[in-house]
């Protein structure tokens, strides 16, 4: 596992750690700084909804509530990725989530066809990442399966 840590505008140090990989999660989330989930309800928006900048008279649509929310000032980020392969190859990643640490704490932002963001805490990122790893393994048994 790679991962450097930012304050501000000062990088911290590229930091090289190696896990067997029943203890990989638990050592993303060691890496990671605790801090309470955030306290706005989740969003899911789609990324065509974030495009066209409408505004409705409420205020309230989830293009509306996700912008502000990425709006306030961030203290904290991180993204975390799974790529499958070997790491020479440079392979693409089968995985990826991010997080935002805000004010009022955590939020775990993942992308897809939709965009979901919602409060999160170390567990789910844990959580996260062992279903990666799972679907990792499946993926590759069942690669070998049809090998034969």
């Amino acid at each position: 596992m790679l991962y450097q840590l930012t304050e501000g505008e000062i990088d911290g140090r590229i930091r090289v750690h190696s896990y067997r990989p029943r203890q990989l999660d638990a050592g993303l989330v060691t890496a990671i700084r605790g801090r309470e989930p955030g306290t706005a309800q989740p969003i899911i928006v789609h990324p065509n909804d974030l495009r066209d900048n409408h505004q409705s008279a409420t205020g309230k649509t989830p293009a509306e509530r996700y912008r502000r929310l990425l709006s306030v000032r961030v203290e904290g980020n991180g993204t975390a990725t799974l790529p499958l392969g070997p790491i020479h190859t440079n392979p693409p990643s089968a995985q990826e989530v991010s997080w935002c640490d805000f004010t009022d704490g955590r939020y775990l932002r993942a992308l897809g066809e939709h965009i979901t963001i919602r409060p999160a805490t170390a567990k789910d990122l844990s959580a996260r990442f062992n279903a990666w790893f799972e679907t990792a393994v499946q993926r590759q048994r069942e690669d070998e399966y049809e090998r034969w």
